[in-house]
């Protein structure tokens, strides 16, 4: 609970980018919907199951709604894409895990982050308290081989994982990790990285994380 040393995180941003912003994924999410939804159709609770392209269009299946045709089917869907591996081949393929796991949850809105991150680190781990956009964040960083068996999907996997890296961590750690047990939405996921050597063919293109 003591500080050790200090960086100015303001200036040596503003050195570097000086245009740099940081957005959680979930308000992100939330402005792109809100600025689009009038002019583009969503569909929530489900995924593609199928597609099929031919020189016109790609029909699409899906794993609750009914089939559709498009002219372009573009997949910004991220790390683990269901379009890449529907078009383009497995995982296994193009990502290449760099040995590393991140975690964030967002804490009671009364904690008072005050625009500094504190952070404690150790051994192949760290734990921070991190405000993104005045709103505090639990940060987790830590060192792990590839999980075989890792589910991006599975919540409850999540949490245990952060129990069996966390468990015996000082500080606030303790804190963090109750807000992780009550969390029901949080980011958890791998640092990887994403080889494709193609990103498009035919209708089917891929973007952002997915590629």
């Amino acid at each position: 609970g003591q500080r050790i040393t200090r960086v100015n995180i303001e200036m040596l941003r503003s050195s570097i980018v000086p245009k740099d912003m940081e957005l959680a994924r979930g308000d992100l999410a939330t402005i792109l919907y809100d600025a689009s939804r009038n002019g583009a159709e969503y569909i929530f609770g489900d995924t593609i199951k199928t597609l099929a392209q031919d020189e016109a269009g790609v029909d699409v299946t899906f794993e609750r709604g009914p089939a559709r045709r498009f002219d372009l089917v573009v997949g910004a869907d991220g790390l683990h894409s269901i379009v890449r591996r529907l078009a383009f081949g497995a995982d296994t393929e193009f990502v290449r895990h760099a040995g590393l796991y991140a975690a964030t949850i967002p804490l009671p809105a009364d904690d008072k982050a005050d625009g500094e991150m504190f952070m404690i680190n150790m051994p192949g781990r760290m734990a921070a308290l991190h405000p993104c956009a005045g709103k505090p964040l639990a940060f987790f960083v830590f060192w792990q081989p590839e999980i075989p068996e890792f589910d991006y999907t599975n919540l409850e996997q999540h949490k245990s994982i952060l129990e069996t890296n966390y468990a015996s961590m000082g500080w606030r750690v303790p804190e963090f990790l109750d807000a992780a047990r009550a969390a029901s939405d949080m980011y958890f996921d791998s640092v990887a990285r994403v080889d494709v050597p193609n990103w498009a063919r035919g209708r089917i293109v891929l973007l952002g994380d997915a590629s």
